[in-house]
Parts: C-alpha cells; sequence; structure tokens
C-alpha cells in the first residue's frame, strides 16, 4: 500500500529573489518520490496544511516560519509522522540557536549578539551583521559595517525594520565557498558569485567534513551553507540553513533527495 506523504513548500517571504528555484527543488523532488511507486505525494504551501483530519505517513519540507513548524512538530510527536528535515532541526537553523549550538567549535568564528538599539560592540572592523532569527529573508539582512559610524546607521535600518537584536560576526579575509548536502549521500561546494576569486588552496574533503559536522550538531539532513577559505587554506564555516535551492545541481540534487525520503518512508513502521 502505497504510503501518503506531503511535501510542503517554503514561504514566500522566505525565498528572496528564489522563490522559483526553491519551489522547483521541492516539486522535483515530489515528482521523483511518487515516481517510485512507494508514495502518493501532494505538495501544498505552509498555509494550505490541514487542520484535522487523517494525518500523512511523511512529510518533507522546506518551511520555516515557527508557527508552521509548531503544526508539524505536532503531528511528528502525537501522531507518529516521519519528517525530514525535523521541526527542530530547522529551528536549529535558526541563527541565536545555531550560534549557541556551535560557538566554540575552531572553524565557527565567533559571533556576539547586539541590540540595534544601542550598538554596543567594540569591533574590531570591518565587521558582519546578520538578522538575528532567520538567514537572510532580505538582502539587507546581512551587511557589511566598516566603521562605528556605518555600524549605527545599519542598525538603525535594523531598528526600523523591527528587528530588535542582530548578529555582529567579524570579517575574515578569504574566498567565499557555497556548499550543499544531503546526509552522507552526497556533498557539492563551488565558488560565490560576485567575488574576486583568490583560489586559495583548500582541502575540499575537509569542507565537506566541516560542513555534514555543524549539520549532524543542528540536527539537519538536508543543508546548505557558506564557508571562507582563508589564505592560509583553514576553513571557517560563516552560515548554515536547512535545504537550499540547489538551483545549480537541481537535478542530481533532487534525486539524492528523493531516493533518502524513500529510504525513510521505507523504514516507517508498517503501523503508526
Amino acid at each position: 500500500m502505497k504510503k501518503i506523504v506531503w511535501g510542503i513548500l517554503r514561504e514566500m517571504e522566505h525565498s528572496p529573489d528564489r522563490e522559483g528555484d526553491d519551489a522547483a527543488i521541492l516539486r522535483e523532488t515530489a515528482r521523483k518520490v511518487q515516481a517510485s511507486g512507494a508514495a502518493e505525494v501532494l505538495v501544498l504551501a505552509p498555509e494550505e496544511l490541514p487542520e484535522g483530519g487523517e494525518p500523512p505517513d511523511f512529510v518533507f519540507f522546506m518551511c520555516e516560519r515557527p508557527e508552521v513548524l509548531d503544526k508539524l512538530e505536532a503531528l511528528q510527536k502525537n501522531k507518529g509522522v516521519g519528517m525530514v528535515n525535523t521541526p527542530e532541526g530547522v529551528r536549529n537553523t535558526y541563527r541565536y540557536n545555531t550560534v549557541r549550538k556551535l560557538e566554540g567549535l575552531p572553524f565557527y568564528p565567533r559571533a556576539s549578539p547586539i541590540s540595534t538599539d544601542d550598538g554596543a560592540c567594540a569591533g574590531p572592523f570591518p565587521l558582519w551583521l546578520k538578522r538575528f532569527d532567520f538567514h537572510a529573508v532580505l538582502k539587507e539582512d546581512v551587511c557589511q559595517a566598516r566603521d562605528p559610524s556605518e555600524l549605527k546607521t545599519l542598525l538603525a535600518r535594523f531598528r526600523e525594520r523591527g528587528i530588535q537584536r542582530v548578529l555582529a560576526q567579524g570579517h575574515i579575509e578569504g574566498d567565499l565557498i557555497k556548499f550543499y548536502g544531503i546526509h552522507d549521500r552526497w556533498f557539492q561546494y563551488f565558488y560565490h558569485k560576485d567575488q574576486a576569486v583568490k583560489n586559495h588552496p583548500f582541502d575540499g574533503a575537509r569542507l565537506g567534513e566541516i560542513a555534514r559536522l555543524c549539520a549532524r550538531e543542528l540536527g539537519v539532513e538536508i543543508f546548505g551553507g557558506d564557508a571562507i577559505v582563508a589564505p592560509s587554506g583553514e576553513i571557517f564555516l560563516i552560515d548554515l540553513n536547512a535545504w537550499p535551492s540547489f538551483a545549480l545541481y537541481r537535478d542530481i540534487a533532487s534525486k539524492h533527495i528523493a531516493d533518502h525520503i524513500l529510504e525513510k518512508i521505507e523504514a516507517l513502521p508498517s503501523l503508526r
């Protein structure tokens, strides 16, 4: 008997300039899971989550809002619904939780929360300001302050948008690397666009180890993020998020995600 599976899209406001890419990876994953014959897949927007009724056997999702995660967590805990990622894992990618989970690791740069009201931060400059809850929802959610005056201006802009706290993280000189990962199945990295790449030598396998270790610490199996390779070749992980768009690798990534989901579905107990 086929399992009933939901695939839940990311909120539009959480896909800045990536609405099409985010929807495409989830829909392509859903198509591949459906094509396996093991499951009947229903793709839903977060606001379309049914209230009550028969729960699905499994849910894979890209949504991130707390109120939606609460609903999914209730299905997981009260109805035994399998999930990837998990609501807890996605919550751990909120920046204030990420800092708490990863601080102290040698490859995670020190980051400090500061109030947008007083802006007490001694530097050193330049430093990066990042909204304290989610990953970047707007391009203004991550910005660089080059001196105390610019810091004050940028904090005021965050405050005008109702953001009370931001994360201050020191700048690390080096090449910016973007990476994607799917549990222990697949890992890919590439240079971030819009930079003058210096091609600092580094160990790609080590980058994969660092990214997977951090993903395990946060409890996410489908993940992406950013790292800096310093001139010395040292690697620093600066961001990790749940289920990115995989835009450059959509076809192969959706296959690996679908296979991962199907393994989890196969492992579900016959009766919940």
